[in-house]
C-alpha cells in the first residue's frame, strides 16, 4: 500500500521538529495575515508538535481591535471557528521585528537568556517556517521596517554552515515573494522553499467578510486546509504544493499568480509529517478542503477597489452608499491621473529616443 511504499522511500525521522510562524504586518486591513498564522498554529499543534517548539510572531492587534465586532475572536474563513484563543504571544508589538525574526531562527543566546523562545535546533533537526505579509521586490514587510532578501538568505546559509538543521522548509506568502529567493538561494544547503508568486507577481487574498469589512485569508493558505484533511505520513510536500497550485488554478487569479519552488527540491519528496507532526488530531479542524467558491479571490492591488464596490453593494443607508461611491471615484481618478502621467512619460521618452537616433544619423 501507499503507506508501506512511503515508509520504504522515506525512513522515519528521528530528530526534533521546530516551527516558526510569523505574520509580518499589522492593522485591521491586514487581518488575513495574522488569521493565517493563528490557524497554522492550531493545526500544527494538533499534529503533535509541542508549544515549546512552536514560536509565534504576530503584532497582536486584531483580536481586540475597535473594528472587531466579536472581541477576542479571529476567524480564517467564512463561518469558521475562532483561531485566536490559545495562540502564544512569543513576540508581539515592538518585539515583532526583522532582527528578532532572524535571531529566533539562528537560536540567539541573548534572546534565550532573557527567557524568549528561539529555535534551539541541532544537526539532526527539521525546521519549518511560515511567513505571511506584504512584499515587494527583494523585501517583505514588518510593522516599522523591512526584511531584505539578502539578509534572509545569508542567515539560512549561515545556519546551514553552523549545523543548525538537517533540513529546513520555508513557506512564504507575500507579493513578489519569489524575489526573496530567486537567483539567491543555493540548492545545496538543504533548504526547500515555496512562495506564493513569481518574483514579478502579486499574491492574492480571499473571502471578503461584509460584517467585518476585511478579507479573511490569503490564497496560499490553502495548504492549511489540505493539511487538516490529509494523512501527513502519506502525503508529500510536493503533493501539498500541487494542491496549492490546483486551488489557485481554479480561482479568478490563476492568470495573475503562480506559486514557485526554490532550493533543494528533493526535500519535497519527503512526507509532510517530517516537518509538521504526524499525530492525528482529535477532530477535524477545517471544512471541505477544496473551496467551492474559489475563495472569492482577487489580486492584492485590486483589493481596495473590490472592497469599496462591496461596501457600496451592501450599504443600506443612501448617504453611506454615496460616501463609498465618492471614495471609490477619488481612487479611480487618482489611478487614471497616474496612468496618464506614466503614458506621457513613455511617449516623451520614445520621442527623445527617436530624436537622438535622427541626430546621430545626421552626424
Amino acid at each position: 500500500n501507499s503507506l508501506a511504499i512511503n515508509q520504504q522511500l522515506n525512513p522515519a525521522f528521528n530528530g526534533t521538529n521546530w516551527v516558526v510562524l510569523c505574520a509580518g504586518s499589522r492593522t485591521w486591513d491586514n487581518y488575513r495575515h495574522q488569521a493565517d498564522v493563528y490557524h497554522a498554529y492550531h493545526v500544527i499543534k494538533s499534529r503533535g508538535i509541542p508549544d515549546s517548539n512552536i514560536i509565534v510572531m504576530h503584532y497582536d492587534d486584531i483580536a481586540y481591535a475597535p473594528e472587531n465586532r466579536n472581541p477576542g475572536i479571529v476567524i480564517n474563513r467564512p463561518n469558521g471557528p475562532d483561531v485566536y484563543k490559545g495562540v502564544p504571544k512569543d513576540y508581539v508589538g515592538k518585539d515583532h521585528n526583522p532582527s528578532n525574526f532572524l535571531a529566533v531562527l539562528k537560536g540567539d543566546t541573548e534572546l534565550s537568556g532573557r527567557g524568549k523562545k528561539v529555535v534551539n535546533s541541532g544537526p539532526n533537526d527539521h525546521i519549518f517556517v511560515y511567513f505571511v505579509s506584504h512584499g515587494f521586490v527583494n523585501l517583505v514587510d514588518f510593522p516599522d521596517t523591512y526584511l531584505y532578501a539578502e539578509e534572509l538568505v545569508n542567515e539560512l546559509i549561515s545556519m546551514h554552515k553552523n549545523n543548525r538543521f538537517a533540513k529546513l522548509v520555508f513557506y512564504m506568502e507575500a507579493c513578489y515573494s519569489g524575489s526573496m529567493f530567486d537567483k539567491l538561494l543555493p540548492i545545496n544547503i538543504n533548504v526547500y522553499v515555496t512562495t506564493a508568486s513569481l518574483p514579478s507577481e502579486e499574491s492574492s487574498l480571499c473571502w471578503y467578510n461584509k460584517e467585518m469589512d476585511t478579507y479573511l485569508c490569503k490564497c496560499n493558505a490553502a495548504w492549511l486546509y489540505d493539511y487538516e484533511n490529509k494523512d501527513p505520513t502519506v502525503e508529500s510536500l510536493q503533493e501539498q504544493y500541487r494542491y496549492i497550485e490546483s486551488v489557485i488554478n481554479k480561482s479568478l487569479v490563476r492568470d495573475h499568480q503562480h506559486s514557485q519552488q526554490y532550493g533543494d527540491l528533493s526535500i519535497a519528496k519527503l512526507p509532510v509529517s517530517h516537518f509538521l507532526g504526524d499525530q492525528k488530531p482529535p477532530k477535524p479542524l477545517g471544512i471541505d478542503p477544496v473551496p467551492k467558491d474559489n475563495c472569492d479571490s482577487i489580486p492584492y492591488t485590486s483589493a481596495y477597489v473590490n472592497r469599496k464596490q462591496k461596501q457600496i453593494l451592501y450599504a443600506k443607508d443612501i448617504h453611506e452608499k454615496y460616501r463609498y461611491v465618492s471614495e471609490l471615484n477619488a481612487v479611480l481618478r487618482g489611478r487614471q491621473y497616474v496612468d496618464n502621467i506614466l503614458r506621457d512619460f513613455v511617449n516623451i521618452s520614445q520621442f527623445m529616443r527617436n530624436l537622438l537616433v535622427l541626430n546621430l544619423v545626421d552626424d
